[in-house]
C-alpha cells in the first residue's frame, strides 16, 4: 500500500476533527435552547430589550438580536461544514477554519457589544473566558493541521475543477 493510499480517508486526527464537526451544531442547539428561554424568563432582561418599557435599552436589544442572528448563522454554517467533511469536499479545510474563526470573531463582537451596551452586566465571567480560550486553542491547533497535513490534502479532494475536467475532457 502506497503512502498516499494509507493517508487517504477519515482516519487519524481527522476522527477528532469529525467529532468536533458533528458536535458543533449539536452544541449550538443545546446552548441556544438552554440560554435563550432562561433569558426570556427573566423579567428584568425582557424589560431591557422591550421597546416602551421603563428599563428599555435599545443598544442592548441590538446586541441581543445580533447575538441571536450570529448564533443562527453559525449553526447553519456548522451544518454545512459537517456536510463538506463527510462528503470529503475540497473546500472543507478552509471552511472548517472559517467556522472556527467566525466563532471566535462573533464571540468577541458579542462580548464587546454587551460590555459597551450594558456595562453593569459582568461579561468577562469565567465561562466567557473559557470559551475564548477554547476557541483560541482550537485556532492554534487546527490551523496548522489543516494547512500542512498530508492526510487533509489527500482526503479532501472531491469536487475540484480538475476532477470535472478529467471526466469531461
Amino acid at each position: 500500500m502506497t503512502d498516499e493510499l494509507r493517508l487517504q480517508g477519515l482516519r487519524g486526527w481527522l476522527i477528532l476533527v469529525g467529532i468536533i464537526v458533528v458536535m458543533s451544531p449539536l452544541r449550538s442547539i443545546v446552548e441556544m435552547a438552554w440560554t435563550y428561554p432562561s433569558m426570556f424568563r427573566n423579567d428584568e432582561f425582557v424589560g431591557l430589550i422591550t421597546a416602551g418599557s421603563e428599563a428599555y435599552q435599545p443598544n442592548l436589544r441590538t446586541v441581543f438580536l445580533s447575538e441571536v442572528i450570529l448564533n443562527l448563522l453559525l449553526l447553519a454554517f456548522s451544518v454545512w461544514v459537517a456536510f463538506l467533511f463527510f462528503s470529503k469536499h475540497y473546500r472543507f479545510p478552509g471552511m472548517f477554519l472559517a467556522m472556527i474563526g467566525f466563532s471566535l470573531l462573533s464571540h468577541i463582537l458579542v462580548t464587546w457589544g454587551y460590555a459597551v451596551a450594558a456595562p453593569w452586566i459582568p461579561v468577562f465571567d469565567p465561562e466567557t473566558l473559557r470559551a475564548f480560550f477554547r476557541l483560541i486553542v482550537a485556532c492554534l491547533i487546527w490551523t496548522p493541521y489543516m494547512l500542512v497535513s498530508k492526510r487533509v490534502k489527500l482526503t479532501f479532494v472531491r469536487h475540484r475543477k480538475a476532477d470535472y475536467q478529467l471526466v469531461t475532457g
